[in-house]
């Protein structure tokens, strides 16, 4: 199952790779695309997210997280981990 890698500035320095988890997220849960969709975003354009077609803005993966009864946690998986800091 594909998902998106998105780059997130966690400092200025650096920035560390976090998976977007929406399409296993939502299938986990039981919702259709078409249910997830809201009134400003298409569920052909959720589909074109879960793809890595488009980009996910952090707005929408938040309200999309909600919808979904998630933590906001839960839609991203970090794939490197920042810099510990002392």
């Amino acid at each position: 199952m594909p998902s998106i890698d998105l780059d997130i500035a966690m400092t200025s320095r650096k920035k560390h790779i976090v998976r977007c988890n929406l399409k296993r997220l939502r299938r986990e849960k039981r919702v259709s695309v078409k249910a997830l969709a809201l009134r400003n975003v298409s569920h052909q354009t959720l589909l074109d997210m879960e793809s890595g077609k488009v980009a996910l803005p952090i707005r929408l993966a938040f309200q999309l997280a909600n919808r979904l009864g998630a933590k906001r946690q839960e839609l991203f998986k970090p794939l490197s981990q920042p810099p510990h800091r002392p």
